[in-house]
């Protein structure tokens, strides 16, 4: 051990000598602090610190018991520092005013007295989403007059296959900063991206993520994945909004009032589907729905539902409905089926047939059924004839002989018109009804060209058009699969 004697003072340097200074108020676990040495004065202690890696040097003052006046000359910490090659950033200033203090016999902590460069931190990798991603933080839309709509609630976009959802910004490195000794103090590592998982995407050298199917992206718990199926655990309300998705949706719960579900590759719930709007390109399933004359159903594929009640339906092929059609409107451009339920009021237009148990209505309500026309052709038919009738009601009041033949002319026009439709090629047509239990009161049914009202007739039976006599004939029960054009053929022999 050495002493040196100081304007007065004893100065003892050990860098154990730490061991006779009181406990340090500094918290514990300060990685980033590190003890040099200390000075044991004959008024105080004086402990030296680095922190930050070193780029700062401070320095404690602990008076005495029983030292009211300190006094600490400026040279005695410049020659501890300068013993410790402390060279770089002394605040000269900060010394001086330490001293000062000490006349008042302060107790300072982590006074800094010198201080370096810090090192510059550079950018972590990140991912920047160039699309809406799976979230559970709803955004409700808002028009210009900044109403809100929380139907229109914003959770993900849908994205296609080969389209860029993401761009990885790689990381960048910081600059070195330099200790008080003088030496270089690395700057922090950046963090990378670390995928835990990656599923239908690629990425690119160039920081590029593409997504390789179509569907919506998911970013969660370091895994990021384009998924085609959006799966909702409980009912499509407020909390959810309206879905408008590339991909299959499945509702665990019900469809409440007004809330709408686009889905391109299906929708399926195990609900109810209540006053709302269903579309896909693709099939759709459904427990029921009470439309409550503002449901809508429109299916590129084939649609299935226990009931249906009050809802407006288009689809490109089979309908099948396991227990009733209640005041429905189907419009199927394949089969109707529901062999044992029954189809009540509405209009049902199919054009591969139609099978139920019950057709009609004990109340009196119509029930119209239109049999092998694809629907798009019964609307067209019905317009066409529209203009048919106004045409007939100018011509019995017009006398100009250039105007009537205008008239006769548009009118000649619009017959061939109907005769086109009825006579284009309809591949799947088959004009034919299955009843397994009976027709009940007020059937409006129409096979090819022929119409009737039918009231009360029990079956079971196949019933199709006999085109000689303008009526229609009353079958055994076969298979919907069977034509009517083959039962036909064979009745036709077995008359005459």
């Amino acid at each position: 051990m050495k002493s040196h004697y100081i304007n007065g003072f004893m100065a003892m340097r050990n860098v154990n000598m730490e061991q006779q200074l009181p406990p340090s108020t500094k918290a514990a676990g300060d990685s980033t602090t590190t003890s040099i040495g200390s000075l044991n004065l004959q008024d105080c202690f004086l402990r030296f610190t680095l922190r930050k890696s070193a780029v700062e040097c401070c320095v404690t003052l602990i008076p005495k018991e029983g030292h009211d006046a300190i006094t600490i000359a400026p040279g005695l910490i410049h020659q501890f520092l300068a013993e410790h090659a402390i060279t770089v950033g002394i605040d000269m200033e900060a010394i001086d005013e330490l001293c000062r203090k000490s006349d008042h016999s302060h107790d300072l902590e982590d006074y800094l007295i010198a201080k370096g460069k810090a090192p510059e931190a550079g950018q972590d990798e990140t991912i920047e989403f160039l699309v809406t991603i799976l979230t559970d933080e709803l955004q409700p839309s808002e028009d210009e007059a900044g109403h809100v709509d929380f139907h229109n609630v914003t959770m993900f976009t849908s994205v296609n296959a080969g389209e860029k959802i993401a761009v990885i910004h790689f990381a960048v490195p910081g600059k070195a900063g330099s200790s008080v000794a003088g030496q270089p103090v690395p700057p922090p590592e950046p963090k990378l991206l670390r995928f835990g998982k990656l599923e239908n995407v690629k990425v690119n050298s160039d920081g590029s993520v593409i997504a390789e199917k179509t569907g919506m992206v998911i970013y969660k718990n370091n895994c990021l994945v384009v998924m085609d199926e959006f799966i909702v655990n409980g009912n499509v309300d407020f909390k959810i909004g309206n879905i408008n998705f590339n991909g299959i949706v499945r509702i665990r719960g019900d469809v409440l009032d007004d809330f709408k579900i686009v889905a391109e590759k299906g929708i399926f719930i195990a609900g109810v589907a209540e006053a709302c709007t269903l579309i896909s390109s693709a099939d759709i399933e459904i427990g029921g729905m009470n439309g409550q004359h503002r449901g809508t159903i429109i299916c590129g594929g084939k649609l299935t539902a226990n009931y249906l009640h009050d809802v407006e339906v288009q689809c490109k092929k089979d309908v099948i409905i396991k227990t009733e059609a209640i005041n429905t409107n189907i419009k199927a451009g394949g089969r109707v089926i529901m062999s044992n339920g029954m189809l009540t009021g509405g209009e049902t237009v199919a054009l591969s047939g139609i099978e139920a148990k019950l057709i009609g209505s004990k109340t009196g309500i119509s029930t119209t059924i239109i049999a092998g026309i694809l629907y798009e052709d019964v609307a067209q038919l019905r317009a066409v004839y529209a203009e048919l009738q106004k045409i007939s009601a100018k011509l019995e009041k017009v006398k100009n002989k250039k105007a009537l033949e205008d008239l006769y002319s548009e009118r000649n026009r619009l017959r061939k018109e109907i005769i086109n439709i009825r006579n284009k090629e309809k591949p799947g047509s088959n004009a034919k009804i299955n009843v397994r239990g009976g027709l009940l009161d007020h059937v409006d049914l129409t096979l090819g060209d022929t119409n009737q009202v039918l009231h009360d007739v029990s079956g079971p039976h196949s019933i199709i058009e006999n085109p000689a006599e303008g009526n229609f004939l009353f079958l055994n029960l076969t298979p919907l699969e069977v034509p009517a054009q083959d039962l036909l053929k064979k009745y036709i022999p077995q008359k005459s």
